[in-house]
């Protein structure tokens, strides 16, 4: 069975390694990872950092790298509000509460604070407290996603007014953006 790392270069390796940690990380941690030389690991992590990808952190006197999550966030936002029309972004927001109320009316919970206190209810078995804390997990991504769906329909007017380029809706000037599904490209 073919390695993941057989079909990408070093420096591919570090930043797919890196682009993953959620902590600070050293040169070190990266090198031993991704399977590639200190000195290959830190040029690329420095050189990612200077791009303004990742952030150095200065932990007891060590360097160490974790990626810009603002930047992130707010790529992610613009992605969404330039590649999606707003009626797409709307239909989405619509379809995530939809998500919600499907969890409250299969767990008969009002929110998201009582599913989380049912996990210890006594009352429910071991195999329905994994299957609520799966749905708890599903809650929370869904109210990330309609976090950045309210950012990019916010920001819909304002990105589209500064890049007179910007197409309306996708790369064909409709109204949908045909470049995949929603979730697939939230996640």
């Amino acid at each position: 069975m073919p390695n993941w790392k057989d079909d990408l270069s070093a420096r591919e390796r570090v930043r797919q390694i890196v682009e993953t940690v959620t902590d600070p990380v050293s040169a070190n941690w990266v090198k031993d990872q991704a399977g590639v030389g200190w000195q290959t690991a830190k040029n690329e992590l420095e050189q990612l950092a200077d791009r303004g990808d990742l952030r150095r952190v200065d932990q007891d006197g060590d360097v160490r790298y974790v990626p810009d999550f603002t930047r992130l966030y707010t790529e992610r936002v613009r992605e969404l509000a330039v590649e999606f029309s707003r009626g797409d972004l709307r239909d989405e927001v619509v379809q995530a509460k939809e998500d919600i109320e499907a969890i409250e009316t299969e767990y008969g919970v009002d929110g998201k604070d009582e599913l989380e206190a049912s996990l210890s209810d006594e009352d429910v078995s071991a195999a329905a407290t994994r299957e609520r804390k799966k749905a708890l997990r599903e809650w929370e991504e869904i109210t990330d996603e309609m976090q950045l769906l309210e950012h990019a329909l916010a920001l819909y007017e304002d990105l589209h007014d500064v890049d007179p380029y910007v197409e309306q809706g996708g790369p064909d000037g409709g109204e949908s953006a045909d470049v995949g599904s929603f979730e697939t490209r939230v996640a």
